[in-house]
């Protein structure tokens, strides 16, 4: 852990938060997502052990000193074998639940030589109504296609179909469009777009579920989260009772890739009229197989769809963390670099402004190395650098 009393501008050492291994015994913890209680200004950090168990420790001096971990059985089916929180972080709701989003698994073939058992994988949420005292599991089960039900009217009026869909039913829309006379319900706003949206509710192929999934509120109250899938998109779900359930089958973000296989992505609203932010690696068309290319995205419209706003870092990079910035240090920080980097001009449209009120920077890996082949960038990513910066 590192800790920041500038916002940013400079760090502390790094140190051991938490370590839980010896010589003879090898225990992974990771998947950390905390959040900071508004309230009562404690941050709550839950985190898994060995992908199996539940923990959770928690600091009332921002960072400098955190309470002994524990253990918490009750937050884990016993039938999920394969347990993950975050990444990256957690949230508090307006009413003032702490929510944590998470994944789970009910297949693991060969828990000691691979983490197989992550892809297969189901979303959940952690919830706690009572400042982080006690803790329970709210919604168990979404971000496949065996969830049915519509959305809230209010969260989604056109859900985008799925990438098959726009595939496969795209020339048979055509000839039924030829056949009946019809030529203009197909196109943006029509008929048939709007149809299609709303009964197919977007769905993903068979088998592609969500995980290292990472939640925001909306101004209405909604639930929104965008997850990790097996694919190079991005999937979506939406809850309207802060959590207990995803009733509807995930939609794809459009606007959004990621690497052929998945990465990591941080999401955070920003501003009153409820704006998304998205952090994330895009990966190069067409086949996105490398970790590259981190961008920043908004969206407007709920997460439904997505433009990118700016290039974070071209080259290789993979995981990453939004974060709000509000302190006193962190105001004039974000001052001196809007108006030495932006030129007098806000990054963000859509009424965010680049200086003066609540900003935002990120946290993301990176590596030295430069495209593909003989001594270029490997299939799997590994992490040189670890970099901060003021998005604005």
């Amino acid at each position: 852990m590192r800790r920041s009393t500038d916002g940013g501008g400079s760090w502390s050492p790094l140190e051991i938060l938490i370590s839980n291994s010896t010589a003879e015994e090898i225990n992974v913890v990771g998947n950390a997502a905390p959040v900071v209680d508004r309230a009562t200004g404690r941050i709550w950090l839950p985190y898994n052990r060995n992908n199996q168990e539940t923990w959770i420790t928690y600091s009332d001096d921002a960072g400098a000193t955190w309470a002994p971990s524990t253990l918490h059985p009750e937050l884990q089916k016993s039938g999920w074998l394969w347990v993950g929180i975050g990444p990256p972080g957690g949230l508090q709701l307006s009413s003032g639940r702490l929510l944590i989003p998470g994944y789970h698994s009910e297949f693991w073939p060969a828990p000691d030589q691979s983490s197989f058992g992550s892809g297969l994988t189901k979303g959940h949420v952690l919830l706690s109504d009572d400042h982080g005292e006690t803790w329970r599991i709210g919604a168990d089960d979404f971000g496949h296609l065996s969830n049915e039900a519509s959305y809230p009217s209010s969260i989604v009026h056109s859900a985008p179909s799925s990438p098959e869909e726009e595939k496969e039913g795209g020339e048979e829309e055509e000839e039924e469009e030829e056949e009946e006379g019809g030529g203009g319900g197909g196109g943006e706003g029509g008929e048939g777009a709007a149809t299609s949206g709303l009964e197919v509710a977007s769905a993903l192929s068979s088998g592609r579920y969500v995980n290292e999934c990472q939640a925001a509120e909306l101004p209405d109250g909604t639930v929104v989260i965008n997850s990790r899938v097996f694919s190079d998109r991005r999937a979506m779900s939406f809850s309207a009772d802060g959590g207990e359930s995803f009733p509807a089958a995930p939609v794809w973000a459009e606007g959004l890739h990621e690497t052929f296989q998945g990465c990591e992505g941080s999401m955070v609203v920003v501003g009153s009229n409820g704006t998304l932010l998205y952090s994330g690696v895009q990966g190069r068309p067409p086949a996105r197989i490398y970790r590259e290319d981190l961008g920043l995205f908004t969206s407007d419209d709920g997460g439904l769809t997505w433009s990118r706003e700016l290039t974070v870092w071209e080259g290789s990079s993979a995981y990453s963390a939004l974060a709000p910035l509000t302190s006193s240090a962190g105001k004039e920080l974000r001052r001196k670099r809007y108006l030495k980097g932006m030129g007098g001009k806000g990054v963000l449209g859509n009424g965010v402004s680049g200086d003066g009120g609540s900003g935002v920077a990120i946290l993301f890996e990176r590596s030295n190395c430069q495209g593909s082949g003989p001594g270029g960038c490997p299939l799997i990513f590994l992490p040189e650098h670890i970099s901060f910066q003021v998005l604005y």
